[in-house]
């Protein structure tokens, strides 16, 4: 076994914030007037939020700074972690499993921000599955799609980057894991294998071709996933 550590993102990966995001995202741009178009999303997931609002401004013209625009937005994203989201389904049996079998250190390295991380973790009980190993990219300098997370959690479990898989569901995360030499299994719940792809192929990052795609959390995903443990 070359592997020996377990690496999550949180958002589309082990909780439905995503889905919730998008309801989010509707209703704030509606409130400034605009329709909300979710092929954005694409250029976003993983980005810090400075990175995620300036996105916004340049896409719709815009008349407020990245941080005008974020606490704008805030109530809601609050509500959000507070009150809606939960962990994506057949994620804990599928966890509870896969650390049966295989029982490694986890952690999740995520673009969070602090606040709300605090919230969700309390909510959810995630500290019960990965206990104080919930890193959140914001104490960084480099977010997503650099590889600094990653690095750093790896670092954290005592190992190295490259023992590690990585479980992403966002393009610049995939990004990110690769470039810190990571094994990668993406999950398509937010977005779909060819549009992963379609991001992956304007990056440089090694071993592309090495990720595999998984759409479930069940018995058959976790076999192919055994193949790369």
């Amino acid at each position: 076994m070359n592997t020996k550590a377990f690496l999550f993102d949180m958002d589309g990966v082990i909780i439905d914030s995503e889905h919730h995001y998008d309801k989010t995202s509707e209703a704030f741009m509606k409130s400034l007037g605009h329709k909300h178009d979710r092929n954005i999303k694409l250029q976003v997931t993983g980005l810090s939020n400075e990175s995620y609002m300036q996105l916004f401004i340049e896409k719709y013209g815009l008349d407020y700074t990245p941080k005008e625009l974020e606490q704008m937005r805030k109530p809601l994203i609050d509500k959000m972690y507070a009150e809606d989201v939960d962990y994506i389904e057949g994620f804990e049996v599928f966890y509870k499993v896969l650390i049966e079998k295989h029982p490694l250190p986890t952690a999740i390295v995520t673009g969070c921000g602090n606040g709300h991380l605090a919230v969700v973790t309390k909510r959810l009980g995630l500290n019960k599955h990965f206990k104080d190993h919930i890193y959140s990219t914001h104490n960084l300098q480099n977010h997503k799609p650099h590889p600094d997370g990653y690095l750093y959690a790896a670092q954290q479990l005592g190992v190295e980057a490259k023992e590690c898989i990585v479980f992403e569901d966002a393009p610049l995360g995939v990004i990110s894991a690769l470039r810190a030499g990571a094994k990668v299994v993406a999950v398509t719940f937010t977005f779909t294998k060819e549009q992963i792809k379609s991001v992956l192929a304007k990056y440089e990052a090694p071993n592309k071709d090495t990720v595999i795609y998984i759409n479930e959390f069940n018995e058959e995903s976790l076999k192919k996933i055994e193949k790369i443990i």
